[in-house]
């Protein structure tokens, strides 16, 4: 079995592409949303997720009913005196560094969200092309590396992205390079992993910048990302 059907088998297998919402309980931290912390709650947000409309809807960020929307090429915010907004983006990826505003904030909160929840997605889709890179080892974790070139418009980071997996198939690290100007690298570290309806997914990760030669520049995080519980339907 090729290393890209192990990676699916692991995840939940055929099972992703039969995925059509998903609805989970999450916190975010990290440097890039600290301009949200001041006015909103990012520790018990709840998220819901649209496959097929490849969106995602946030609350819980406020006492008084505000919800941020997610689209690959626009945002909403719904604020808490009923007040609604919207912006339209840059269609996906849309990769920034600094964002400057609550939009861009947002965009950054729902992308982020969905490729946590929505990763497996990336390996089964048509026109994704794979080349198997070899062995890793890492703080105590080794594996085996994948280059994953995702199709034009694909709702990602980056369409180019080298994923670590370990050895029992569990992403463990995806490396990739945001555009915004210029190139920033960045390492997002995956972890314990744990399965919701039959799909596994790991529940906590970090985002930090990356050395040019793939080590650690900072160590402060660009975004913390802890998952409490998931449903798939």
């Amino acid at each position: 079995m090729s290393q890209l059907n192990r990676v699916r088998e692991a995840a939940g297998g055929a099972r992703w592409a039969q995925l059509g919402h998903f609805k989970t309980h999450l916190m975010l931290d990290g440097s890039v949303v600290a301009p949200l912390e001041p006015t909103h709650c990012l520790k018990e947000l709840v998220a819901e997720g649209d496959v097929a409309a490849r969106s995602v809807r946030i609350s819980g960020f406020s006492g008084a009913g505000g919800v941020w929307g997610f689209h690959p090429d626009f945002v909403t915010i719904q604020r808490d005196d009923g007040c609604f907004s919207s912006a339209r983006r840059e269609a996906a990826p849309r990769a920034f560094r600094h964002p400057k505003d609550e939009a861009e904030l947002v965009y950054l909160c729902g992308l982020s969200i969905w490729s946590c929840l929505t990763a497996p997605l990336a390996l089964l889709g048509d026109g994704v092309q794979t080349e198997e890179l070899g062995l890793w080892t890492e703080n105590g974790h080794s594996g085996t590396l994948l280059k994953v070139t995702a199709p034009e418009g694909a709702l990602a980071y980056a369409r180019e992205m080298v994923m670590y997996f370990d050895n029992d198939d569990m992403l463990r690290r995806t490396d990739f390079d945001l555009v915004c100007g210029d190139i920033v690298p960045v390492t997002n570290y995956s972890s314990a992993h744990q399965s919701f309806s039959g799909l596994t997914v790991p529940t906590l990760h970090r985002a930090l910048r990356r050395a040019a030669a793939d080590g650690v520049k900072e160590r402060a995080p660009l975004l913390d990302i802890e998952i409490f519980d998931v449903t798939f339907g």
